[in-house]
């Protein structure tokens, strides 16, 4: 068995934070078009999206003779 660490690159790190960044700006500008509805119908929507990519975002890798395992941080995919 053999584990391998995910490392994240330059470009990953900054397109992570500038959607989140955006998703910032976003809620900001529904708040006060909208106000509390724009709000409550967009933070879900976001809180959503970032939820998932956090559930797709790998940690390491695990391969053995019989299964490729990939951990993410809420879970994990075995091939």
């Amino acid at each position: 068995m053999e584990t391998f660490n995910v490392k994240w690159s330059k470009t990953i790190y900054s397109s992570t934070i500038l959607v989140i960044l955006l998703f910032i700006v976003i809620t900001i500008f529904q708040f006060n078009t909208l106000g509390l509805w724009g709000l409550l119908i967009i933070g879900p929507i976001i809180l959503f999206v970032l939820i998932y990519a956090a559930y797709l975002s790998p940690i390491y890798l695990v391969v053995t003779d019989d299964i490729i395992m990939l951990k993410t941080l809420i879970g994990r995919k075995v091939f």
